[in-house]
Formats: C-alpha cells, structure tokens, sequence
C-alpha cells in the first residue's frame, strides 16, 4: 500500500499499490523442516543480483517477498520505495486425505 505521503495517495481511494495471490502449498513441509532450501526460516538470499560483481545491490540480503515485488509484480524500484504498508490476508482452505484402499465401514474413507 502507497504512503500516506505519497503524491499519488488521495482519501478516496484504497492505496494499494500492487496485489499478489501466492498458494502456500509447501507450507507444511517448510515449517516441519525449516532450514531446507526456500523453507520459511532458512535464511536463503533471493537476491537476483547476489552474484553479479560490483552491482549495486550486490551485497544486499532479499527475503521472498522483496524479491518477489521487484521481480515478479511488476514494480519498478521508485515504487518500492512508495510502499508504506504491507498487508497479508491468509485464507485457510483445510484439506485431509483419507486412505480409502483396504478402509472399512465407518472408518471415514468414501
């Protein structure tokens, strides 16, 4: 969401800058084994620019969703920087896998 300083703010409108829909399918495993590669927690760089010598943003450590908004949204740097707000809606969709080979009655699988 745009600043609340940013020229381009105005009251009547909702300030969003750029939405993202991202599936968290590999949440599980990331949590139960957070230090794999990409896992949330493993401290991984997804700096595009990590390896090309003496770019600017050489040296800088991205998180996912840095990467993400520069990379993949669309956004240009100047509107990274009139980001003020970022904001996360989770929708929880609970799924569970009964093993209907060799199950009986009553025993859930149908």
């Amino acid at each position: 969401m745009l600043r609340d300083d940013d020229p381009a703010c105005r009251d009547d409108d909702d300030h969003i800058l750029v939405t993202r829909n991202k599936w968290l399918s590999h949440l599980k495993r990331y949590l139960e084994h957070p230090d794999e590669a990409g896992g949330i927690g493993s401290g991984d760089n997804y700096n595009e620019f990590q390896s090309m010598e003496g770019h600017l943003r050489q040296a800088e450590h991205h998180c996912w969703l840095y990467h993400d908004l520069y990379d993949h949204a669309g956004l240009q740097w100047e509107d990274l920087l009139r980001i003020g707000d970022i904001r996360v809606d989770l929708k929880v969709i609970y799924q569970h896998a009964y093993d209907v080979i060799g199950s009986s009655p009553g025993s859930g699988g149908s």
